[in-house]
């Protein structure tokens, strides 16, 4: 670790410890002339810093402006010392106006900026002919879906999965990742950039390499823009042997004569995208209707744009998509006015994605859904007028991504001791527990959203763990309790948990899951990201927690989490990764300007010098 942020780190717990001790009002004059002499130090270092790379200047106005947040919590604490603290502010703020002054001086050239907000210093790619013409046709057709966006338009990854999927491009969320880090490695796209940061979840294409790509496909994508605001994509098949003619039978089913033409020739698959179409209406719908083998449909946002607002005029245009029987994905992410799901979803026999995301007007699913019997991705995410799940879903036996699983306080009082329901409401669906997700053999994502603050008891753990497959799981609790679960040698998550997220966790949860986590020895856990929350602190004892294998952290809006810097290595010895966001009273990590910690070869050799 460089000397200097290995002193500043020193420093930064030191003063926090004297906070600690300040709180408990004893010793007052010999801990502010320890404050004195840290802070002196502290100024004196950043007189002429000397930063790695990975440490920018831009961060040294961040520590003197905790410095002084510090100094001034001194002052609330001791008004004996308030004056001598007050003098203490008063050198700091001397010291920050000076560094200003002559900073302003010499102003370092600033680069270029571009019209999407990137420093651009050099000229655009061109794509290798060479390594373009080393890719499979499927992964061509993946490069293709950024024709439908204007150069350097940014898409997200989660799009780009989904759609890759419908059109049986590939066949595991995993292989888009791959797929994608072979695009940014060949420089055929790049991550979006915001500031020094690279987003691993969004993704845009220069003008040089979208023009050669839609080029020499062209012989097998067609791209229609004619109608506006819309976008379509026509994805031709590859020639095939002609097969012979065979007799039909009931055996061979609708769902695989409505994949081929007259010819027995399999139909070009399209993609239908709303790029900025606000308002839908009957006539989009006739439009639609008119769409030959429509595989993808995306109605709704696509760039999670929140102040683009799309409405359904009628929810009875809905209907229209019964005749869209070839539909594998089906967007409806964002838009209002849409209470419920008319009948006709419920009929797309080979949907394989269904997206509800932040639908804010979506109340209700029907038992209909158990005959999407296809389905693989299911996201309720963001609806919060949603405050139930149907229990057909447990019939969704291929479902591998599930997101938005509601869980009410009720969830343990549906059972009676006679092993019976208890009587619902007149028309209402019965609601599925969270345990009814046991039956759910391939999922590998789950996000569950719990108004039951007792969550998880010893039962849900039993549910987790016959997840086998799961590898994501993210919780949110989003009402406040005291309830907290019983501690035994039966919390466990899945051996295959790869990544965990805990948002606003109960005051005494968040201890109780990570000592689930830390002392199972055969867990497998990689990330661990924790964001809001009651607790000041993480409870981490070093006599029961020891995170193995987890390499990266995410902290974020943790206003109140103060820990030292050397401490919290100690818990994760494989860490490499680690960022915080909203956390002030970690300011003296070393992170960059981002919040962003990332570990080097050097880092790995101080760290084991020291500890």
């Amino acid at each position: 670790m460089n000397l200097l942020i290995n002193s500043l780190i020193k420093h930064g717990n030191s003063l926090a410890t004297l906070l600690e001790d300040a709180k408990h009002r004893s010793n007052s004059e010999v801990i502010h002339e320890n404050v004195r002499k840290e802070v002196e130090e502290l100024l004196e270092k950043l007189e002429n810093p000397q930063l790695p790379p990975s440490f920018p200047e831009t961060i040294i106005p961040k520590i003197i402006e905790k410095i002084q947040v510090t100094v001034r919590n001194f002052i609330k604490l001791d008004s004996d010392n308030a004056t001598k603290f007050k003098d203490l502010a008063k050198k700091i703020n001397e010291w920050k106006s000076k560094k200003q002054s002559s900073s302003e001086t010499s102003l370092p050239e600033q680069p270029c900026e571009s019209p999407t907000g990137d420093s651009t210093q050099h000229e655009a790619s061109t794509i290798d002919d060479h390594q373009f013409g080393q890719l499979s046709d499927k992964q061509k057709k993946c490069l293709t879906c950024w024709g439908l966006f204007p150069a350097g338009m940014e898409i997200k990854k989660r799009e780009l999965i989904f759609w890759w999927i419908a059109l049986d491009l590939i066949d595991d969320p995993h292989k888009g990742d791959d797929i994608l880090a072979e695009f940014v490695e060949k420089e055929f796209i790049e991550r979006t950039i915001i500031g020094n940061k690279k987003l691993y979840n969004s993704y845009k294409m220069n003008d040089n390499v979208r023009s050669k790509v839609i080029q020499d496909i062209s012989s097998f994508v067609e791209i229609d823009e004619t109608k506006k605001h819309w976008s379509v994509m026509k994805l031709q098949p590859q020639p095939q042997p002609p097969k012979p003619k065979r007799r039909l039978t009931k055996s061979i089913t609708f769902s695989k004569l409505i994949k081929y033409d007259d010819t027995n020739v399999p139909l070009a698959a399209s993609l239908v995208i709303n790029k900025e179409e606000n308002s839908l209406g009957v006539k989009t719908f006739e439009w639609l209707n008119e769409k030959k083998n429509v595989k993808v449909l995306h109605l709704g946002s696509w760039d999670h744009n929140p102040k683009r607002y799309i409405l359904v005029e009628d929810i009875e245009i809905l209907k229209g998509l019964r005749n869209m029987g070839h539909l594998t994905c089906l967007s409806l992410q964002g838009i209002s006015g849409i209470v419920e799901l008319p009948e006709s979803v419920y009929k797309l026999d080979n949907l394989k994605i269904l997206d509800l995301r932040a639908c804010p007007n979506l109340e209700s699913l029907s038992e209909g859904i158990e005959s999407l019997n296809q389905l693989t991705h299911l996201d309720l995410s963001e609806c919060y007028l949603l405050d139930h799940i149907p229990r057909g879903i447990a019939s969704l036996t291929k479902l591998r991504v599930l997101k938005g699983f509601v869980i009410n306080p009720e969830d343990l009082n549906q059972v009676g001791v006679d092993g019976n329901e208890k009587k619902k409401k007149k028309n209402t669906p019965s609601m599925a527990l969270f345990s009814d997700l046991s039956d759910l053999k391939e999922l590998i994502k789950l996000t569950i959203r719990t108004r039951r603050m007792s969550f998880p008891t010893i039962q849900d753990f039993y549910t987790l763990f016959a997840m086998e497959k799961l590898t994501a799981l993210r919780i949110l609790w989003v009402r406040s309790s005291a309830a907290v679960p019983c501690a035994t040698a039966a919390t466990r998550f899945p051996k295959s948990l790869k990544k965990l997220q805990l948002q606003a966790a109960p005051k005494n949860t968040l201890p109780f899951l990570l000592w689930s986590i830390s002392k199972d020895t055969e867990s497998s856990l990689e990330k661990l990201y924790i964001r809001g929350g009651q607790r000041s602190d993480l409870d981490l004892d070093p006599k029961k927690h020891y995170f193995r294998n987890v390499h990266t952290v995410r902290l974020r809006y943790l206003p109140e989490l103060t820990i030292h810097w050397d401490e919290f290595r100690k818990f994760f010895p494989k860490l490499t990764r680690l960022e915080i966001l909203s956390c002030p009273n970690l300011i003296f990590f070393p992170c960059d300007e981002n919040g962003v910690w990332v570990k080097t070869d050097t880092d790995t050799t101080m760290y084991d010098e020291l500890h």
